[in-house]
């Protein structure tokens, strides 16, 4: 490094020199008397005084290590989305992950216990229900979404061969609640009862037909996915609102980041409401990639970085709501 410096240092004053020399009208920069000034000689350099000065050749002295092969470069530099890049390479950047990179297994089943508990507080009595079947919709149709995500996990995870099965009995659950009445509390209820069965390690049972594959148009509502967002964006600001925040509620912060970043990925699945708009699909893909760094960060007990994440997030919730509203 010192030789490097010492070469570079003596370019430059050969550099500066030559251009002080060709100053042909012999007038001191800065003085307009026209008074002529005597200059330093043009130095005279021989072949001896440039060595050990530049590189004879620059591919066997002054590399180090087998060039990278053809294209790695390219490669590399496209898999990391860099600052600046523009919306079409911030979709085709998220769409190359799969869910387990999105939301870990532990945190995938998280929500859909979650949804369990929930639903055990709104399916008490059919009084109950009578008035409160709306938010008994809204959590079958959040365990929909879920279970879809389940169902196309690339990874092992719990209830994974069930997810089938459970997907057809949640999507009827979704149309069955939509209105009160005995026969939807009672269907319910009975959903409930196999959710809570297989939660606990039974099988799930139930006489609908295990779908074949997952339809995002009938598994995902737009409008409760973003309420359910919007639930958890003042989770992560108050988690991450000073240092002493981030380190009391970690664990709830990564819980929701991660679940963020997949529903995010949900919003942008083909037959899903405005998924197929560009600009819908680009603020859907800006609030994945930041519940990512949100992730990292957790993980990596970065306030700073996890705090800026939040804010990405937040932002992109407001560009969404201040155009699709």
């Amino acid at each position: 490094m010192a030789q490097l410096q010492f070469r570079l240092v003596l370019v430059l004053g050969v550099l500066c020199a030559g251009l002080l020399a060709a100053d042909s009208d012999g007038q001191q920069p800065g003085r307009s008397d026209g008074k002529l000034h005597r200059r330093a000689a043009r130095p005279v350099f021989t072949e001896r005084d440039w060595e050990g000065i530049f590189f004879t050749d620059l591919f066997a002295e002054g590399l180090v290590g087998e060039p990278p092969a053809a294209g790695a470069v390219a490669m590399a530099a496209s898999a990391t989305p860099q600052p600046g890049f523009e919306p079409g390479d911030e979709t085709a950047a998220a769409g190359a992950a799969g869910w387990s990179q999105l939301i870990g297994r532990d945190a995938l089943e998280n929500e859909i216990k979650q949804l369990q508990i929930a639903l055990d507080t709104q399916l008490t009595t059919p009084g109950r229900f009578s008035t409160s079947y709306r938010e008994v919709n809204w959590s079958f149709e959040m365990l929909a979404t879920w279970v879809a995500v389940l169902m196309q996990y690339d990874s092992e995870v719990r209830w994974k061969d069930s997810a089938a099965t459970v997907l057809a009995a949640a999507n009827q659950a979704v149309i069955t609640t939509r209105k009160p009445g005995d026969d939807s509390f009672r269907y319910a209820t009975a959903v409930r009862q196999s959710l809570t069965d297989m939660i606990r390690g039974g099988p799930f049972e139930t006489a609908e037909k295990p779908v074949e594959a997952v339809d995002w148009a009938v598994a995902v509502n737009r409008t409760t996915v973003m309420k359910n967002l919007d639930f958890r964006l003042p989770l992560l600001k108050a988690g991450t609102a000073d240092n002493a925040a981030f380190t009391t509620a970690g664990e709830e912060t990564l819980q929701h980041a991660s679940a963020i970043a997949a529903l995010a990925r949900v919003l942008a699945q083909p037959g899903v409401d405005t998924a197929d708009d560009k600009s819908y699909g680009a603020l859907a893909a800006a609030m994945e990639q930041a519940a990512r760094e949100l992730t990292s960060a957790v993980q990596a007990s970065d306030f700073p970085g996890a705090q800026a994440a939040a804010n990405r997030i937040e932002q992109s919730c407001n560009n969404c709501h201040g155009e699709w509203r």
